[in-house]
């Protein structure tokens, strides 16, 4: 044998659906990581996002019923008992604990429940598309939306109403928005995209996703970025090159912050100059003393109490949007563990599973990366089980993958260890 892989080119490409159904499954896909039934309704107050998401979820199931690929045996049966358990809680605090019918409890279980079973769907459709060509779309997706970014930092409200839901003045958030889902969308995006990128391209991807999360002015997603890329370049999956363009891009907006904070000033005059300067200040490595910061802290606090009062159930579904504050406990751990108890503490850990068990990517330690992503983020939001990008994201992290698909692969596996010392194997 000459070392190189004897796996025919059938293989490689595996079994292939219509166009139809790989055009279907992308669409499904784009719509949903770029979050574009929400932008339509900012755009148009007569959209209902909710018609849009049921349109999807029949698309999905279309795909899934058609493909030749699509096999139950690709996907881990505890994945589904944990979906499964999920719906099953929800679904108990919507009919079987003593809420009015029209409460917000209510409303929020029966919405989480939809929320998760569309993320699944999505998920499955998407895991009939070779693995290549599923990275290459993600690609696709982080690049649109971090251009979305960027202009929309250049062009103040380009997209979007400046009153649109969701819209902070001075930070940018391209058509998704909100500039804090941007940012985690750009980073979850970038990550599901490196199984079609070699190392250089992955550097480009990574870094033109870094000038958009940049310009979410996002603290806890430049944070996430900054360790996202340094592990990438530690486990080889970026040139060794990366981490010189990481020091010197970070001279330059270092030393450039009060540039930035000159020019949303000049565009943005409805923003909370005092706020921006303080999240242009984290980039010098100032400590984080606005009220944002000091909020968080607050909320995270109340949201600990309020687990230790009901550690065995939890306090139900909407329990940190029902209270003296006016926004949710900001981690995912917390807000799990205060609305469903232990059960939601151990399902927070499955979100960490999730990311491990499956084989989507071909360097195992990428795995990990993306555990520790999602791990990070966790600790900054309590909407990950609330879209349906990050639902689709896990699962795909968790489906098995067919091995012959990352031969081809443009990133190579991890290196097996050498021997410290020892005679050096015969030639024959």
């Amino acid at each position: 044998m000459n070392g190189r892989s004897t796996v025919p080119v059938a293989a490689v490409s595996g079994e292939r659906d219509g166009w139809l159904a790989q055009a279907a499954a992308t669409a499904v896909l784009l719509i949903v990581f770029l979050d574009l039934p929400n932008y339509l309704a900012a755009l148009n107050d007569d959209f209902r996002p909710k018609q849009a998401y049921y349109l999807m979820l029949v698309v999905g199931l279309a795909v899934v019923g058609a493909s030749r690929r699509f096999s139950l045996h690709s996907v881990r049966p505890a994945m589904l008992f944990m979906i499964a358990v999920y719906a099953l809680l929800n679904l108990m605090h919507a009919t079987l604990l003593q809420h009015a019918p029209d409460s917000q409890a209510v409303h929020e279980a029966w919405f989480r429940i939809q929320i998760v079973v569309l993320g699944g769907v999505v998920a499955l459709s998407a895991s009939v598309l070779p693995t290549q060509y599923l990275g290459r779309v993600m690609a696709w997706c982080a690049s649109i939306a971090a251009i979305s970014v960027v202009i929309d930092f250049v062009v103040p409200h380009w997209f979007y109403p400046a009153l649109a839901d969701g819209a902070v003045p001075g930070r940018a958030g391209g058509i998704m928005i909100s500039s804090t889902r941007a940012g985690e969308v750009l980073i979850v995006c970038s990550l599901l995209a490196l199984p079609a990128l070699t190392p250089a391209r992955a550097m480009l991807l990574i870094a033109l996703v870094g000038v958009g999360v940049l310009m979410t002015l996002s603290r806890g997603a430049m944070t996430i970025w900054l360790l996202f890329y340094l592990g990438l370049w530690a486990n080889r999956t970026l040139p060794r090159s990366a981490l010189g363009l990481l020091i010197l891009t970070g001279l330059i907006v270092a030393s450039s912050a009060g540039l930035l904070l000159a020019y949303l000033a000049s565009t943005n005059p409805a923003s909370d100059i005092g706020d921006l300067a303080q999240r242009l200040g984290f980039l010098s490595g100032s400590v984080p003393t606005d009220d944002s910061a000091q909020e968080r802290t607050m909320v995270l606090v109340d949201g600990l109490r309020l687990f230790a009062d009901n550690p065995l159930f939890g306090a139900g579904v909407a329990a940190t949007s029902e209270w003296a504050h006016e926004v949710g406990t900001h981690n995912q751990l917390v807000m799990m563990a205060a609305e469903y108890g232990l059960l939601g503490a151990l399902g927070w850990l499955g979100l960490i599973g999730f990311c491990l068990s499956g084989s989507y990517f071909a360097k195992p330690s990428n795995h990990w990366i993306a555990a520790a992503v999602v791990v990070l983020f966790s600790m900054l939001t309590h909407g990950m089980l609330d879209y349906p990008f990050w639902i689709a994201a896990l699962m795909l992290l968790a489906i098995r993958r067919p091995a012959h698909e990352h031969e081809a692969a443009a990133i190579r596996p991890d290196p097996p260890a050498r021997p410290d010392s020892g005679p050096s194997p015969s030639r024959g």
